[in-house]
């Protein structure tokens, strides 16, 4: 088996230096990556083998240094981690869960976690995340809409109560809400409780001046 062949050192370091500015990315966010990915902050205390991996993070990131033919795909991408968290962010937001829905605001808030999840090392965009820190932001943010959905469900569900026992419920709102007791039984995973809240969000937001049904 032949020995993978590396550049000259110094060609690393330049092209490391090219990427940075070509992504535009910002110096503390830089620093922060290059500890994560080797344990040092700066490619000048670095052997090859730690400026390779550097390099092909940055290459990860979307650094392109040569000239490729442009290729035209028919198939959609599959989601990516981050479409994951956005997804997740514009979720709470629909559902009235956030002050601020924008990707600005995820950001800064993805830069706080990142800070106490990385040694104080805040890293500045988005973009710039690495999987496993993308990944523990997606849980993070899971928990945490799943304790708002909960705690929205459990009002939800004493006020949609109180109108079904007041005969205020129309037939098909009823039946919905008799329904989403066989819901509640079930596994309270995201996508379960965020189904139970979007249902008595619509029962709830029904007119109740013309008569309804009595039970």
């Amino acid at each position: 088996m032949m020995k993978k062949q590396f550049k000259p050192r110094s060609w690393y370091i330049k092209m490391i230096h090219i990427g940075k500015n070509q992504l535009k990315v910002d110096e503390q966010s830089y620093r922060a990556n290059l500890m994560e990915l080797t344990g040092k902050r700066s490619c000048l205390d670095m052997e090859i083998p730690d400026l390779f991996k550097v390099l092909e993070f940055l290459k990860s990131k979307g650094f392109k240094f040569k000239a490729g033919k442009a290729t035209k795909s028919t198939k959609k991408s599959a989601p990516t981690q981050l479409d994951k968290l956005r997804h997740i962010w514009i979720t709470m937001n629909h559902q009235g869960f956030l002050r601020d829905g924008s990707d600005h605001a995820l950001n800064k808030w993805s830069m706080g976690q990142t800070k106490r999840l990385n040694n104080g090392n805040a890293i500045a965009k988005l973009e710039w995340l690495q999987p496993n820190m993308i990944s523990a932001l997606i849980e993070q943010l899971k928990r945490w809409h799943m304790r708002m959905l909960s705690e929205a469900i459990e009002h939800q569900y004493l006020a949609a109560g109180l109108l079904s026992q007041e005969g205020q419920l129309n037939a098909e709102d009823y039946q919905a809400f008799v329904d989403l007791d066989d819901c509640l039984k079930k596994s309270k995973n995201q996508e379960n409780l965020s189904g139970i809240y979007n249902a008595l969000s619509i029962i709830l937001s029904h007119d109740r001046t013309t008569p309804k049904h009595s039970w």
